[in-house]
Formats: C-alpha cells, structure tokens, sequence
C-alpha cells in the first residue's frame, strides 16, 4: 500500500471517529424501537468499514505496529472478548462457550488489546461460518516466566472455512482470499510474534484454530488483607483541545460534557501555540492534521517554548490523531508527545484517558 493508500486509510478513520461518536450519543437519546435498530445496523456497517481499513493498513506494513504491553489475567481479558461474542452468536441461535483448563491459568504480561483483538477475530470467523450447532472457545498459559506460552482455540460445528481462505493461510505468499481479511491478519500477527497457527477445517467437522503466543508468566502475589483502595475520582481539568473539525470537536465536546472538564478550542496548531503559551491547561488534546501547522510540529514547538521558558514542569499532550499507530509513535515521540488515543475512540476510551492524565505532571528532564 502506498502513501496515498496510508492517506486514505487515515481519513476514513478519521470520519469515522465523528460518524461513531454522533451514533453513541444518538443512542443516549430517548428512542424508538425500531429507531434503536436502525442505528444498530449503522453502527455495525461502521464498524466493518473501520475493520477493513484497519486489516489493509496492517497487512500492507513491513514491520509489526507497536502494541502496548501490560498485565493481566487470561481469564478476565478471555471472558471479556467471549461475552460480547455470545450476544451475536445468540442471534444465530448459536452456543457459545468457554472454557479454561484447570492449573493453566494465570497473570501474563503482553499486549492484552493485541490478543483480544485476534481472538475477537476468531469467534467472529466462526460465527460466520456456523450455521447451527455450537461454538467453543478455550485459554490456557503453558510454561513458566520468560518461556510462558498462551494457548488459544476456537472450535465450532459450521461448514468449514471457504477454500480460498484456506489457499490464503496455508501459502507462504502474501496472497489475500477473495472474501475476509481477518484470518490473514491473524496469520501475519502469529509471524510477528513468533506465535504459532493452526487450522483444521472441513464440511464434515467444523473448524479448529489454534493459536500458540509468546507470553511471560507472571509470578502469583498473595492476596493483601485489610487493604482497600478507594477511588477518589478525577479532578476538573482545564483542556486545550486543538482541532479543526467541527464535527469531531463536538463529539469530543458531548462525551466529556458530563465530566464538567473546561474546554478551550484551537482550530489550528499555530492558534494551540499560541493559546499554550499565554493561557493555563493541565492537559493539550492535540489532533495530527490541521491547517497552518499539524500537531506534531505544534507540539515540538511547545516543548522547544517550555525549554527556553525554564519551565520546571511539561504540560501534558495528549495525540488525539487518526494516523496510523506507526506514524503517531515514531513522530509524536520525536515532537514531545505524552500519550496517544486513536480516533476512531469511544466515550469510555476518552474519559479513561482524561483520568489517566489528570492526576499527573511530568517533569522535565
């Protein structure tokens, strides 16, 4: 995929940001019924559209995009994927089920939204492909710390994979089936991280896949007694959001309305500058593309400012980008950036990542 192919792939998520962030709210709204479904069926028409642009972006990358690593427990990160499945696996009239095999579960560290998203993948795969019968899925850690392996499997009682998806998986080529991107994603996804695929799949007995991924094992810590966390909430953040579209900005707007944050608009990144220099902010959403001056060429010049300022402290900067993950860590890294959330982002993403950065102040170095 070439440049202008990267281009595209990064406006349609980018439409697709306020296209989805205009469908959750609508849904907020008191509603019919039948009004009710018909913006089900967008969302879902959406959502597809974000999934193949995403699928052609990753499959056309010479390296593997980064994936934030952290810790987690299989079976809460399994059941999370599974639960969401079974809704649309019930509208078929299908069973789903999980299972964990006892003694081979645990806390791993690797890249859970990664992992989820490929066994999302699978179980959307079978459900397609299953017609009647049952679906079932398993999760279980082998090995120990460094040599730890996640051990995934998805088997159902549908007709077998088509052949042409088939061809695509068992060929050393890059070739794409006629019809569905994510089992060649998935394949491409297992090279990269020196995971193992397997497939089985026939008309007669359904298919089987599995997949082997490179964890670390994560040693057990004994339960705390008396110990209660309690959550205080975040504070009211004073935010410059820099960004030029209107239909993103009031989305933006909408989902953190709630929260009673202060927003401040820049619509370009000479105004944010200019705005970050003379006004106070505890936190900059700043968009990539903007007329005048992108974001990543505002943000450098911001902490260029903070540097000759003598400024003890780094506001923080928020990336709030439609750019492919690649370009928003290799350039906003080099500009100063202190975080990233990819549009399209839902209201739950957004306010997660606002609290994230309200208790914090970074220094700099």
């Amino acid at each position: 995929m070439g440049q202008m192919s990267l281009r595209f792939a990064t406006e349609v998520r980018h439409s697709l940001h306020s296209m989805l962030g205009f469908l959750e709210l609508a849904v907020e709204e008191p509603l019919s019924d039948r009004q009710l479904v018909y913006l089900a069926q967008c969302r879902t028409g959406a959502d597809r559209l974000l999934r193949v642009a995403s699928d052609l972006w990753e499959l056309s990358q010479p390296e593997s995009p980064p994936h934030p690593c952290s810790a987690f427990q299989v079976e809460d990160a399994v059941s999370e994927v599974v639960d969401l499945t079974r809704i649309f696996a019930s509208r078929k009239g299908l069973d789903l089920e999980c299972v964990f095999p006892a003694g081979s579960q645990g806390r791993i560290q690797g890249p859970r939204g990664l992992i989820q998203d490929t066994l999302r993948r699978l179980l959307d795969n079978a459900v397609k492909f299953t017609e009647r019968g049952r679906i079932r899925a398993s999760a279980g850690v082998r090995g120990e710390g460094e040599a730890a392996v996640l051990e995934l499997e998805v088997a159902d009682t549908g007709n077998g994979l088509p052949q042409e998806v088939l061809a695509a998986l068992r060929s050393t080529d890059n070739m794409l089936p006629e019809q569905g991107l994510s089992l060649p994603v998935v394949k491409r996804r297992m090279a990269r991280m020196n995971g193992e695929l397997s497939v089985v799949s026939s008309s007669a007995a359904g298919t089987i896949v599995r997949l082997a991924i490179p964890v670390r094992l994560e040693p057990q810590e004994p339960p705390t007694e008396g110990t209660r966390v309690e959550d205080s909430g975040s504070p009211l953040l004073r935010i410059l959001v820099a960004e030029d579209s209107d239909d993103s900005y009031f989305v933006f707007q909408s989902f953190v309305g709630d929260a009673c944050h202060k927003l401040t608009r820049a619509y370009n990144g000479s105004q944010a500058i200019e705005m970050a220099q003379t006004g106070e902010y505890d936190l900059i959403v700043m968009d990539a593309n903007m007329p005048l001056l992108d974001g990543y060429s505002a943000t450098r010049t911001i902490r260029e400012w903070e540097s000759t300022a003598g400024r003890s402290e780094r506001m923080p900067i928020l990336l709030f980008s439609a750019d492919d993950p690649l370009t928003q860590v290799k350039l906003g890294s080099a500009a100063g950036c202190s975080g990233y959330l990819a549009k399209p982002a839902t209201k739950a993403e957004i306010l997660k990542a606002l609290k994230f950065f309200a208790p914090r102040q970074t220094t700099l170095s």
